[in-house]
C-alpha cells in the first residue's frame, strides 16, 4: 500500500506480471521530467517567512537519497546537519552530541531500530528533545495519540523542501 501510494503521488503506475512456478514481477513506471531540482527549492532571501537557521539538526533516514537531499536543503538554509542511517545510529549520535543537537528529524521505518522505538529512547534520555517525524505512511494521527503532543512536527513523504523547512522552523521556535 505504501509503494502504491508513493507511485500514485508521483503520477506513476504499477504493472504486475505473475506466472505459477515462475514468480512475480512488479514494474514501476514514473513520468519522466527534465528539470533542475534547484529550481524547485525556495530561496531563503526571497522567502519572507525566514525558513533558515543556524541550529543543529540530527537527520535520521535509512534512504540515502532522501537523507542526502534533505541534508543539502538544510545546509543551503544555514542549518548544521548530523546524519544517521538508522534509529540505533541516531540514538548513539544523540547521546554523544546531545548538547549540540537542537532538533531531530526521524524517519519511522528504518532497520535495526525503527523510528518509534528510537523516539521512545530519545525521550527516556532527554524528555525535552524536539522531534519531527517523517514518514511515507499516513500515521500522523496514530503517532500523535501515542506520543500525545511530544512530537513537534510531522512531514509526510515525499515532502517538498518548503514543507520541511516550515515544519522545522515552527518546531524549533515552539516551546
Amino acid at each position: 500500500a505504501m509503494v502504491f501510494g508513493l507511485v500514485k503521488q508521483h503520477g506513476g503506475h504499477i504493472k504486475c506480471f505473475s506466472e505459477p512456478g515462475l514468480g512475480t514481477t512488479f514494474k514501476l513506471y514514473f513520468p519522466s521530467t527534465v528539470s533542475d531540482r534547484n529550481q524547485t527549492l525556495p530561496k531563503q532571501d526571497k522567502d519572507p517567512e525566514k525558513l533558515g537557521g543556524n541550529e543543529t539538526v540530527l537527520l535520521a533516514d535509512d534512504e540515502r537519497s532522501i537523507r542526502d537531499l534533505c541534508e543539502e536543503v538544510l545546509l543551503e538554509y544555514g542549518y548544521n546537519v548530523i546524519t544517521a542511517s538508522d534509529g540505533l545510529e541516531a540514538l548513539e549520535t544523540y547521546v554523544s552530541h546531545k548538547e549540540k543537537i537542537d532538533i531531530v528529524i526521524l524517519d519511522m521505518i528504518m532497520p535495526r531500530m525503527d523510528g518509534r522505538q528510537c523516539f521512545k529512547e530519545l525521550l527516556r534520555i532527554d524528555p525535552t528533545v524536539k522531534v519531527i517525524v517523517a514518514s511515507g505512511l499516513s500515521m500522523q494521527s496514530q503517532l500523535q495519540e501515542s506520543f500525545s503532543g511530544l512530537i513537534k512536527g510531522f512531514v509526510s513523504k515525499p515532502y517538498k523542501a518548503s514543507q520541511l523547512l516550515k515544519t522545522l522552523r515552527n518546531a524549533i521556535d515552539s516551546k
